[in-house]
């Protein structure tokens, strides 16, 4: 079936480019030096071909006919008059015969081209309404994806805003386990200054300067001191620096904390263990 490439916008302007299409189709190249009495024979073949097309009356059968016999008529009178054996006379007589059939042949092609436009100004508006209906589809499947997309990015955002939470909250809820949750699972809620009646163990092996803080010094293990006349006070030296703060370990709440000064100043005010006394054990 032929169609038009030329975009059209009526259904008129549809079949005028439908039958120029056609009537491009049924162009003969013919050549003169093909002998005279093969055109002739050809001649009778599209005209017996084309009458079987008109007798099976379908569209396509119709457009068929009308090439066919745009072609025979084309071939009868512009082409086999104008070929170099015209001049034999038996040529001309046979080529009058065929004559007689061109003007009830041009008759029915005028038929033909009228019941073809009429095709062709239907077959237009059904491909119009095609053409929409595929256009409204297109639209209702884009609209339909939208949403689903939409859908989509609403769950992926409100997954992700859930596993947030969750994470913020096992950070929230996760236990720090550390020597000050331990005091203060035990009742020390600060270190308390110590008093006079109570001795403080030596710390040998502690630095004596600032400068010499290790972050991860960790503090030793509450114990009770021994009893003494009513005082149950424990002090804890948590050794740090003064000039750094960032070396501060964080082994214990903020409020346990001692600098190193401190810690020094406590060891002064520290009672000193008195001298032996001369004669003592070893002498009996």
């Amino acid at each position: 079936m032929a169609t038009a490439t030329v975009r059209c916008t009526t259904p008129g302007d549809y079949a005028s480019k439908s039958i120029e299409a056609l009537n491009s189709k049924a162009e003969v190249n013919f050549d003169h030096d093909k002998p005279l009495d093969k055109w002739l024979k050809s001649a009778h073949v599209l005209y017996n071909q084309a009458q079987v097309q008109k007798q099976e009356g379908t569209d396509d059968t119709l457009r068929h006919y009308y090439v066919l016999m745009l072609r025979y008529v084309d071939i009868v009178c512009n082409e086999i008059p104008n070929h170099p054996g015209y001049v034999d006379k038996g040529r001309q007589v046979e080529h009058k015969k065929i004559m007689k059939t061109v003007p009830s042949a041009v008759e029915d092609l005028e038929a033909a081209k009228a019941k073809l436009r009429k095709q062709f100004e239907t077959e237009f508006e059904r491909k119009m309404e095609e053409h929409k209906k595929l256009v409204e589809t297109r639209k209702r499947e884009k609209a339909e994806q939208d949403v689903r997309d939409a859908a989509a990015a609403a769950a992926a955002e409100e997954r992700r805003q859930a596993e947030m939470e969750a994470r913020a909250a096992a950070l929230t809820s996760r236990p720090n386990i550390s020597v000050g949750d331990a005091m203060l699972r035990d009742g020390y809620k600060s270190l308390p200054l110590p008093s006079s009646s109570l001795p403080l163990p030596a710390h040998s092996s502690l630095p004596s300067g600032p400068s010499a803080a290790s972050p991860s010094l960790a503090p030793p293990s509450p114990k009770a001191p021994a009893a003494s006349a009513g005082d149950d006070d424990v002090v804890f030296g948590v050794p740090v620096t003064d000039d750094n703060p960032t070396h501060i370990p964080v082994l214990l709440p903020r409020d346990n904390r001692m600098t190193w000064d401190t810690f020094q100043q406590l060891e002064r005010r520290r009672p000193q263990p008195s001298p032996p006394r001369a004669g003592g054990a070893g002498t009996g």
